[in-house]
Parts: C-alpha cells; sequence; structure tokens
C-alpha cells in the first residue's frame, strides 16, 4: 500500500475570501469570550511550523495580501487613563474602550505581509498577536517585535480564529507599544531591577553611546531621554552635551523635528554651538524648512569657518531656496540624474504661484495666485510618498483587499504606497497635519487624527487608505517616456504616488496646464 504525504499548509496565509468568511463569522460571536480549544504548546508548534514553511525555499512565491476588516477608529486615550485588564478578560469582536492588556511576546515573529506572534501574560494566558499594519519589506529595520518583547494594547480589538480561538489584532500602529527584547535600554532596566540598584545619569548616557555604536539608534534615544531626565539640572555641561548626542541619535533615525529641537536645546555659547547649529541645519533641511536651515548652517559657520562640510551644505541650501522662491530648476539635469537605482531627487518644492481655495461646487480646489504666462511654471512638487516599484526585479504579487468597499488594488505600487504612507505618517508627526488635511470622503473622523498622544502620533489606518484611494495617481518614471513613438515595457511602468498640492487640482474638461514627472 502507498502512502500519502500529508501537504503542510500555512495557516498564516489565509485568502481573502477565507478572512472575509471568518470576518463574517467573528462578527456573528460579538460579545461572547473566547473559547480555549487550544493550548500554549498547540499554538507554538502552528507557528513554529508556519515560520518553518515561510522560511523554507521555494520556486513559487505566494501572493502577498494585506486584508483591511471593518474600519473601527485608533485609540485617542493616554495609556495611564486605561485600565488594565487581563486576557481572559478579552470578547470577541469588541473594541475594549477604556482599556488595555499587557504580555511578553514568547515566540520569533511571523513577517509578511502581516507580523504575527504569541503572547502571554504574568498570569499564563497567552494569545496570537497580528499587527496588520506591517510587512517585511517596507520596515526600517528589524523585525517590531523580536522575542521577549513586551507590549502593551490599548483598546484591544479582538477576532475570532479558527486556527487559534482568537487573535488580537491592531490595525493602528499608535495603538501598540513595545519594549522591545533585543533593545540594549530595556535589557539593562530589567538588569538593575532584578539587582534592585538605581542607574545614574552617567550610565545611561554610555548606554546610549554604546548603543548608538551598534546603531540601534532608537535605543540610544531612550537611554539619553533617561539620562536628561534624572541629571542634575545643576549640571548643565552634562544635559546640553546628552541633548547634543540625542540630537544626533534622532537624526541618524530620520526624527528630524526632534534632532532639531534637541540641537537647539544642547547650545551654550562656546565652540561647541558649531555642532549644535550643524545638526540643526541639517535636521531642518530634512524638514524642507530652507531658509531655516540656512541660518543655522551660517550660524555653524561663524563658529568655525573651517567646516567644509558646512559650507557645501550651505551652497545646496541656497540652491533649494532659489527653487522654492523663484521656481529655478535645471529639467534636464534632474531628468538625466534618474537611474534605475536612482528615483528619489533632492529640491525644493515651488507653489508660490498657486493658492488653495475653495470653488464654487467642487470642494476646494488649487487656483492661480497671480498671472501666468504661457508655457510658465505653475507648480513643481516632490512627491509626498512614491514607492520605487519600477524595475522588473521589485515585488509583483502584492494585494490589499478592502472589506468596507469590497475593492481590491489593481497594482503592487497601490499596496507599497497603502503601507509606506502608514509607516512614514507614524515616523513623521511633523507631516500629519499636511496629510489628513486631504479628502478622505465620507469616512468618520475622530478629529485626533495626527495628534500626540503617549509620544506617538494618533494614526487611523483606515483613514490613511481612505485618503490614498481619493488622492493618489500614477507616476512613470519620466513623463517623457509615455511621448516616445516606440517604447519599452520598462520604460513605461508605473507606479503609484501621492502629491498632497497636486491633490487638490480639479479636473477640467478644458484643461490648460499638463503635468510632468521627472
Amino acid at each position: 500500500m502507498s502512502q500519502t504525504t500529508q501537504v503542510q499548509i500555512n495557516t498564516y496565509e489565509a485568502s481573502p475570501d477565507t478572512q472575509r468568511f471568518v470576518h463574517q463569522l467573528s462578527a456573528n460571536l460579538q460579545g461572547q469570550r473566547p473559547q480555549q480549544n487550544h493550548s500554549k504548546e498547540d499554538l507554538i508548534l502552528k507557528h513554529n511550523g508556519n515560520l518553518s514553511l515561510r522560511e523554507a525555499p521555494s520556486e513559487v512565491h505566494p501572493v502577498k495580501q494585506v486584508v483591511l476588516p471593518t474600519a473601527y477608529s485608533p485609540s485617542t486615550s493616554p495609556l495611564d487613563s486605561l485600565q488594565k485588564i487581563s486576557l481572559s478578560d478579552l470578547k470577541l469582536e469588541t473594541h475594549h474602550r477604556g482599556s488595555f492588556v499587557t504580555a511578553t511576546t514568547i515566540t520569533a515573529p511571523y513577517q509578511s505581509s502581516e507580523t504575527i506572534t504569541i503572547i502571554q501574560e504574568e498570569t499564563g494566558h497567552i494569545a496570537v498577536l497580528v499587527l496588520a499594519f506591517q510587512d517585511e519589506v517596507h520596515q526600517i529595520a528589524g523585525s517590531s517585535l523580536p522575542l521577549n518583547s513586551t507590549v502593551a494594547i490599548k483598546e484591544p480589538y479582538v477576532q475570532f480564529s479558527e486556527e487559534s480561538d482568537y487573535v488580537i489584532r491592531v490595525d493602528h500602529p499608535s495603538d501598540i507599544a513595545v519594549l522591545r527584547g533585543d533593545d540594549p535600554a530595556v535589557s539593562m532596566i530589567m538588569r538593575f531591577v532584578a539587582e534592585k540598584k538605581e542607574i545614574s545619569p552617567e550610565e545611561w548616557k554610555n548606554a546610549g553611546d554604546g548603543a548608538y555604536l551598534e546603531k540601534k539608534y532608537s535605543s540610544a534615544i531612550e537611554c539619553y531621554t533617561q539620562a536628561i531626565d534624572n541629571g542634575s539640572k545643576n549640571d548643565q555641561t552634562f544635559i546640553r552635551d546628552t541633548y547634543r548626542k540625542r540630537a544626533y541619535a534622532n537624526l541618524t533615525s530620520e526624527r528630524f523635528q526632534n534632532a532639531k529641537e534637541d540641537a537647539l536645546a544642547s547650545r551654550s555659547g562656546g565652540v561647541d554651538d558649531a555642532k549644535s547649529y550643524y545638526a540643526a541645519g541639517r535636521a531642518a533641511y530634512a524638514l524642507r524648512e530652507y531658509s531655516e536651515s540656512k541660518e543655522y548652517f551660517e550660524k555653524a559657520l561663524r563658529i568655525s569657518p573651517n567646516n567644509l562640510r558646512c559650507g557645501k551644505d550651505l551652497i545646496q541650501v541656497l540652491a533649494r531656496i532659489d527653487e522654492e522662491q523663484h521656481g529655478i530648476y535645471d529639467f534636464e539635469a534632474m531628468s538625466l540624474s534618474v537611474t534605475d537605482q536612482y528615483i528619489y531627487l533632492d529640491h525644493a518644492d515651488f507653489s508660490r504661484a498657486t493658492i488653495l481655495g475653495d470653488t464654487l461646487h467642487a470642494g476646494r480646489g488649487l487656483f492661480a495666485a497671480r498671472d501666468i504666462e504661457a508655457g510658465g511654471l505653475v507648480l513643481c512638487e516632490k512627491a509626498f510618498c512614491l514607492p520605487d516599484l519600477y524595475s522588473s526585479d521589485q515585488i509583483n504579487d502584492f494585494v490589499l483587499f478592502n472589506l468596507n468597499n469590497n475593492t481590491r488594488t489593481q497594482r503592487p505600487a497601490q499596496t507599497a504606497l497603502f503601507l509606506q504612507l502608514v509607516q512614514k505618517l507614524y515616523s513623521n508627526p511633523h507631516l500629519n497635519a499636511r496629510y489628513f488635511d486631504l479628502d478622505g470622503g465620507g469616512y468618520s473622523r475622530t478629529g485626533k487624527e495626527g495628534t500626540l498622544v503617549d509620544g506617538v502620533p494618533v494614526i487611523d489606518t483606515f483613514l490613511t487608505e481612505a485618503i490614498r484611494i481619493r488622492n493618489c495617481f500614477s507616476s512613470p518614471r519620466l513623463s517623457r517616456s509615455l511621448m516616445k513613438r516606440n517604447y519599452s515595457a520598462s520604460e513605461a511602468a508605473l507606479s503609484t504616488g501621492l502629491w498632497t498640492k497636486a491633490s487638490y487640482i480639479n479636473h477640467s474638461c478644458a484643461p490648460n496646464l499638463r503635468a510632468r514627472l521627472h
């Protein structure tokens, strides 16, 4: 007799139809406590089996699917205003408003179109945790939920699951706080708590230096923060030096607003202010605050006139100011600088010829602020977000299914744009007002989108997608590629991007301007 080999199935990669069915089934169980039919050992065994299937070599790459369930608003409450509950208190298809849960990850994360892990609280209760807003391709660095991480989930949302009884699903990045298990700052706290010792400001600062050298910038920032908060206010030399170190850690990790604030806080009136002004200038440049950046570079050069790097950066920012104020661009050179490996150009926006206003019948629109001659430049804007998915070797099986309107994306770049927008808005609080001002259709807002709660901006993932749908448009690598009589498929490849200023331009059946993308 022949034996049949049982085919292993990755239960974390369910089809959208399966997820839709489970979602409907979960809705019918609303308010019920989930039954515990799977033991801790069963869940870990299934999880590790899915990890093995995910990591196994295969010639067939499954379609990566992002599924948006029924929309719900993010938590807008500070963690210390919420009541702690146990995992055993959770109910199906319920948003536990006014509450939070804490637990520790006990497995390595499964990372694909979602991040999935198993958590356990101090009582021994366990649950499967799903972060639905992250994709492994678009993460900044490493896993977001390494083993032995401590999580606090605000107003948790619980769904039924056939494979694990239930899952805690986090769709909004601001709904979860993570103390990473591989974070030196966390390890240091745990060690000193176990030894019942206090950590001195100097020890915190030294730990920050070590984390920075290891390129663990978030950890370095936390260590420097502890050093500043616990340092003596009488020792301003220590405090200012630590602010300066934190400024550069923020700068390296692209937290530019924080970097600028820290750099300015580190000034003492001495020669070290050259470093402070230089860091502030670089941060302001990254924030596209070019006139302010120029001011800081000039102040740095007055203190340290032989700083060639600062002098070079000053020349660069002067070019940005010319672009911003006068619309002076070398478009031919800009086009020639675009390559397969380099599509993100460093230039300022020119928008002085336009003004945002209300139309009679079509909401807000973009109007000419002055007379513009034929052939004149109306607007030049850098993309707010544009995935680099032009090359043939980029991911090509990437789909977003939205259960709120039963739609799916038509191109991988649309899904990538959604995921990048969520991460960009969460990592750059200063951009939120600009993005969330855009039209999101009839989506119901809390009015607190983008505001800082517990030190992070409130990000509504569903609103982010609603705005993307109504404001993004396709973009070739170069517009002139589409004008060629004979062009290759690679030249005609389209990504999908979002330009916040251009999004306000309304359609006209009698057009009077033409768009070009460089």
